[in-house]
């Protein structure tokens, strides 16, 4: 027995492993074997882990390498200078991957000039390049110090001429996402109205009936006070009843909707779009399959009945059935918006009531009145307060 465990560790010093009695299982084996790599494969992969290695000279590549902190906004604006193609673009696709990576990284690139070169490159000779230039610009815009920079150097008529000039749809993209983060601040669309702006995106939202994102542009001008006025100057309600005969792109109808709800806030707007003839497509649009643009709509129609005018043309077209039956849809941004559209509409009957239309008028109206008194029920108090204030302006009598 005592000569037992040296017989076991000449063994064990044999075999290449060893263990002790606390790393054996419960069948008295071994659970882990702790062995020394031997033989030719062994011994060649212990050389070339310890081999010097060769010396690389440089070689030319327009592959942009990334420096950390500091270096790298310096080290961008650099390559963004070069004059091959390639390293632009190389740069340009690294320089957008790095603004993403961290949220300083935006402002450290405004500091070091990143918006003046890219400016200069929206008029750069390569198409791929443009594209990339605005999109990295539209990431700059997403901050306030990147508006700025814009507002300053006169990125913002660059845009707008790349908007109008360019026939590439992805560099008109990424143009209007820009002009978009500029207008997500009041300086921002005061500099687009002041650089005119308007006019210029309205004749491309005339033009182009295809995509929306020059309606977004057109949005954020239209927030503005000035902008809407010099909207309503250049034609845009009529640009956008254009909008609606010809385009069948459910966002772009959206979007032509929406300007239209807000180019119509002034009185002399509601009469401007009526007699463009806005009530009929709009009403046709209330039965869109796209949930969005029914929504879209009925705020369009609810901002234009509220003139005399509109409300006749619009009940002649037989919207109030219309509307009912819209109160009983699933989505409950159309059924609000309907179910107020319907209390604008009902205002009228004032003007109704005393003539011999009067039980016409009130019998449509009065079919909306069992859902409306269910929707008084519902758990969302703004549109049971939607509902019982509609209700009340049907059962009205002088």
């Amino acid at each position: 027995q005592r000569f037992a465990p040296q017989r076991s560790s000449e063994r064990e010093k044999k075999m290449g492993y060893s263990w002790d009695e606390t790393e054996r299982g419960v069948d008295k084996r071994p659970n882990q074997i702790v062995g020394k790599p031997e033989g030719l494969a062994a011994n060649n992969t212990t050389i070339a882990s310890h081999k010097v290695r060769p010396f690389l000279e440089p070689k030319e590549t327009d592959h942009v390498s990334v420096a950390f902190l500091a270096r790298a906004p310096k080290k961008f604006v650099a390559k963004l200078g070069d004059e091959s193609v390639n390293v632009r673009r190389e740069a340009l696709m690294t320089m957008s991957k790095w603004l993403l990576a961290h949220p300083t990284h935006k402002a450290t690139q405004v500091e070091a000039g990143g918006v003046e070169v890219l400016t200069k490159l929206l008029t750069d000779e390569d198409q791929t390049v443009r594209e990339k230039a605005a999109g990295a610009l539209s990431l700059l815009g997403s901050i306030h110090q990147g508006v700025q920079a814009m507002i300053s150097l006169g990125t913002i008529d660059h845009l707008l001429e790349v908007i109008k000039l360019t026939e590439s749809a992805d560099t008109r993209k990424n143009a209007n996402a820009c002009l978009q983060q500029i207008g997500a601040y009041p300086d921002g669309r005061a500099a687009i109205v002041a650089g005119k702006g308007v006019p210029r995106l309205v004749e491309v939202c005339t033009e182009d009936v295809m995509f929306g994102d020059a309606m977004l542009s057109l949005k954020c001008c239209l927030q503005d006070d000035a902008g809407l006025t010099e909207a309503l100057e250049v034609g845009a309600c009529k640009a956008m009843v254009h909008v609606l005969h010809s385009s069948k792109s459910p966002p772009v109808l959206q979007h032509a909707l929406r300007n239209l709800s807000l180019l119509t806030g002034p009185t002399t707007a509601k009469q401007e779009a009526i007699q463009e003839g806005a009530i009929k497509p709009v009403v046709l649009l209330l039965q869109h399959e796209a949930w969005p643009v029914r929504a879209a709509a009925t705020a369009a129609l609810m901002s234009i009945v509220i003139d005399v005018e509109g409300k006749k043309q619009a009940t002649e077209h037989g919207v109030i059935d219309t509307l009912i039956d819209m109160i009983h849809d699933r989505n409950l941004p159309v059924v609000l918006l309907a179910v107020r559209c319907l209390g604008n509409l009902a205002e009228c009957k004032r003007d109704v009531l005393a003539g011999p239309m009067e039980s016409v008028y009130t019998g449509t109206f009065d079919k909306a009145l069992p859902q409306l008194s269910t929707l008084m029920q519902s758990q969302d108090r703004v549109l049971a307060k939607a509902a019982r204030d509609t209700a009340d302006l049907i059962k009205w009598r002088p």
